[in-house]
């Protein structure tokens, strides 16, 4: 029998409100087409060309006579470029009067990224956009990596971008999607070094050592996210903020 695949946001919006899983994966009640979600949509999909161009320009330097080459491509991680795939990337048609402002607002977040990144421009990304599955107990989970970059030899470190807004330092460390990103990669390639969220809002990355604590508590929470699916628990668990932006609010009796 085959086990049953999960995403790492399936289990996050479990672990946030249950009801909220209820209403979309068991329901599945059709959302709300979301701003937001589109543009963490476009955001990941400019920055895997940009580090793409980046990684085949590290990897395969143009020598003298490549100049002289009319076929050749150039990889190109230039600014100009990172913003030009960031327009093409972006479908203006999908949004209403609000679109431009978002447009503007995360081109400007996207120069002050670039410029952030150009102090690393030693480090190259060892994956970008990786795809992968992990067995856990009886389920597995299929996701992919953000990017990771190879910092020395066999040192690797985690990031994972995030677009929305920091909360606080606290519910940063208790991220469990980056824990679990970490026992992932040191199931299937290397142990990492280090691992940190990307605050691409706020130009803040916030650092994790690794340690066996948090990776056994990260486990064991997954373990429960599974034995409570199998005993079909869906309790809310409502709060102001995150009941205003829920899509399900309408359906739900217990909303704030």
């Amino acid at each position: 029998m085959q086990k049953p695949k999960f995403s790492f946001s399936q289990i996050n919006l479990h672990k946030r409100c249950p009801k909220a899983y209820y209403f979309q994966y068991v329901k599945k009640i059709p959302q709300k087409f979301s701003i937001y979600a589109y543009f963490w949509s476009v955001i990941h999909n400019t920055l895997q060309k940009f580090f793409e161009w980046k990684k085949e320009k590290f990897e395969s330097p143009m020598l003298f006579w490549d100049f002289f080459d009319e076929e050749k491509e150039f990889s190109d991680d230039s600014l100009e470029n990172l913003l030009k795939i960031f327009s093409e990337k972006f479908n203006w048609e999908n949004f209403w009067d609000e679109a431009e402002n978002f447009y503007e607002r995360w081109k400007k977040i996207l120069e002050n990224f670039y410029q952030n990144e150009n102090i690393w421009d030693w480090v190259l990304p060892f994956f970008i956009e990786k795809r992968f599955q992990i067995d856990f107990w009886d389920f597995v989970i299929n996701w992919r990596f953000d990017r990771v970059d190879k910092i020395w030899e066999n040192k690797f470190e985690i990031i994972d971008y995030k677009t929305w807004k920091l909360r606080n330092e606290n519910d940063v460390k208790n991220d469990l999607q980056l824990w679990l990103y970490c026992i992932a990669m040191k199931n299937l390639w290397f142990e990492p070094k280090k691992a940190y969220l990307y605050f691409l809002d706020h130009w803040e990355k916030f650092y994790f050592e690794i340690n066996d604590e948090n990776l056994k508590k990260s486990k064991n929470e997954t373990k429960q996210f599974f034995e409570n699916l199998k005993k079909e628990k869906f309790w809310a668990l409502p709060e102001e903020n995150k009941c205003k932006y829920c899509s399900f609010k309408k359906y739900c009796e217990f909303k704030k």
